[in-house]
């Protein structure tokens, strides 16, 4: 007998498709995977392949700064209040 160290592959869902029935309604999805060695491996703390990570790691940049706009237009829009308040008190 010959011990097999080797571990079965990884696969992560990238996604899904589904077909149409010839009336135009759809079909059941079915998941789409990959192996998670061509995504890039997979981390084993978050679980979540090098691509997610990069890309969450980017969307959540996106997220950062369009709060800090917000946040700075509230805060100018607040400073606009408060000083009319003061010239029409």
């Amino acid at each position: 007998m010959s011990s097999n160290t080797a571990t079965a592959p990884q696969y992560v869902q990238v996604g899904s498709f589904a077909l149409r029935a010839p009336n135009g309604d759809f079909l059941p999805s079915v998941p789409l995977y990959m192996q998670a060695e061509d995504a890039g491996g997979v981390n084993a703390r978050t679980g979540l392949t090098m691509a997610e990570e990069v890309a969450l790691t980017d969307v959540t940049k996106v997220f950062a700064d369009k709060f800090k706009q917000y946040k700075e237009g509230v805060g100018k829009l607040e400073r606009e209040r408060k000083s009319k308040n003061r010239k029409n008190a």
